[in-house]
């Protein structure tokens, strides 16, 4: 009987151990500013709220704002709270002040290393210069002006010789049509190949392209799951990662077989071609150049200069088309006029309000106190989040929820745009880590956007019930449900 009650105070003991070890610890003196259970923190609600994540944090958000909070704290088992930050005084500390402070960090390379490997978007420190100082080489204004632009129009004509083939009237899905856009841009600027993903005649490509979306999508839905969980299905190799693993061999065979094809160029196709493989082939450190470096360098940039601008590209179309109609007849006014400040204006604005890259995160590699006296210790994640905090009053004003071009034109010079912080519009991160494609993606978009609106009237259709504006549970903002449009020539063209 005794050995018994020992045993049972032994099993309660280890039972209590367990249960401290995986409830979420709460950061004392940050708000919480909606139900949390006491033994799975914010997953159920996360789970209930995945169809809308970035809807449900952005209620969080304006909540902790109207109660006069800088920032709100989210948490879940087995790992630290993530503290969402409202203010640009918290994220300029956070990005620029204290850069050296806070880093992606293990919580996010762990997540993301079988998608993003070492890549630019996936580490930190020195790797990170290195490759972000020969990429830099790659987005100067000669080569925007001379090589980029060019593949854009050439691909937007291709885009346009599609459309005339679609009969007027018959639905088709126009965010799957960017997304092969900039998918045939992107590897034209990275490799130097044409994968013309627009017409599908390559059919191995497009196996790549499907591989490479649901990897994307396998790899985020990891950060609604417990810790446990996803690595428990990676290691018994069933579920969504076993998924996972076979779409990622389709990705690597491709972009490696790209690389060794690359590697057997002579010199002088190299001096010829301005693509991003080739910078890093010629620029980089050869004893560092492997072809492994390659890939995920190469992966890294498919994966922001594609899916991002492909988002922004069907949100504009879904805001110009549908929610703002408005606004296609001054576009078109404004087209053969020599400045296109309202173009720009719009695109920013769209950037506002539907951030292509919804939230990002860093994560504290040493206890630090922000601004306002409050106190984070190591390994606390920091999240900042462009969705919900472009909508802020406190930050935007009064109209922040507001679709508002005009905001960003400058009210004494009607031709000229106005510039806001960096640490106040955050679609395109800020401080060190500033996007280097910030530039090129408005370009791409407003070249493309500019040869479809010159040639073509697009509605929204609504008729097959399947269509709403709800995102899919990726890194970036895409419609879960895609962009069915109908289309048609302009009759003054």
């Amino acid at each position: 009987m005794t050995i018994f009650i020992i045993f049972l105070v032994i099993l309660l003991l280890c039972i209590i151990y367990f249960i401290n070890l995986f409830r979420p610890k709460p950061i004392p003196g940050v708000k919480i500013v909606d139900n949390c259970s006491w033994f799975l923190g914010h997953v159920p609600a996360f789970q209930r709220n995945q169809h809308r994540l970035h809807e449900y944090r952005c209620q969080l958000a304006m909540k902790a704002e109207s109660q006069g909070d800088t920032c709100f704290q989210e948490c879940f088992p087995f790992t630290s709270s993530s503290i969402d930050l409202l203010t640009p005084e918290l994220i300029e500390f956070v990005l620029k002040t204290k850069f050296d402070s806070f880093e992606k960090g293990p919580f996010w390379h762990d997540k993301f290393h079988v998608f993003l490997r070492d890549g630019i978007f996936n580490i930190d420190g020195q790797q990170w210069k290195q490759q972000r100082k020969i990429a830099s080489h790659m987005f100067t204004q000669r080569l925007l002006n001379e090589k980029m632009i060019q593949v854009f129009i050439e691909h937007g004509h291709r885009f346009i010789d599609l459309l005339h083939t679609i009969p007027e009237g018959e639905v088709f899905d126009l965010q799957q049509l960017f997304f092969r856009y900039t998918m045939d841009c992107i590897c034209d600027i990275a490799f130097g190949l044409n994968l013309n993903t627009l017409t599908l005649s390559v059919p191995e490509a497009q196996e790549f392209v499907d591989a490479f979306d649901q990897a994307n999508h396998l790899t985020t839905i990891r950060f609604i799951q417990t810790e446990f969980a996803w690595k428990l299905k990676r290691l018994l190799n069933v579920g969504s990662e076993k998924k996972l693993k076979v779409c990622m061999k389709i990705v690597d065979d491709f972009i490696y077989n790209i690389i060794r094809q690359r590697r057997n160029d002579d010199i002088t196709t190299h001096a010829e071609r301005g693509d991003l493989l080739t910078l890093f082939l010629v620029h980089g450190d050869k004893q560092l150049i492997n072809n492994e470096f390659l890939h995920d360098v190469v992966l890294n940039f498919m994966f922001a200069g594609r899916d991002t601008t492909a988002t922004g590209l069907s949100h504009l179309f879904y805001l110009v088309y549908h929610l703002y109609p408005n606004i296609e007849q001054k576009l078109i006014n404004e087209l053969h006029k020599t400045n296109s400040v309202y173009l720009d204006a719009v695109l920013y604005e769209l950037c506002r309000l539907h951030p292509p890259v919804p939230f990002d995160l860093k994560v504290a590699m040493e206890d630090i106190y922000l601004p306002g006296n409050i106190f984070i210790p190591k390994s606390t994640r920091v999240t900042y989040t462009p969705y919900h905090y472009h909508r802020l009053k406190s930050v935007w004003g009064q109209d922040a929820e507001d679709f508002h071009p005009e905001r960003w034109i400058d009210k004494e010079n009607e031709e000229k745009l106005k510039t806001e912080s960096q640490y106040k519009f955050i679609a395109f991160n800020a401080g060190p880590r500033l996007c280097l494609g910030k530039t090129m993606a408005l370009l791409e978009m407003k070249t493309l956007a500019s040869m479809l609106i010159n040639e073509f009237h697009f509605e929204l259709d609504e008729s097959t019930k399947k269509f709403n504006n709800q995102m899919r549970l990726q890194t970036t903002c895409a419609f879960q449900y895609g962009l069915p449009m109908t289309v048609k020539k302009r009759k003054n063209k």
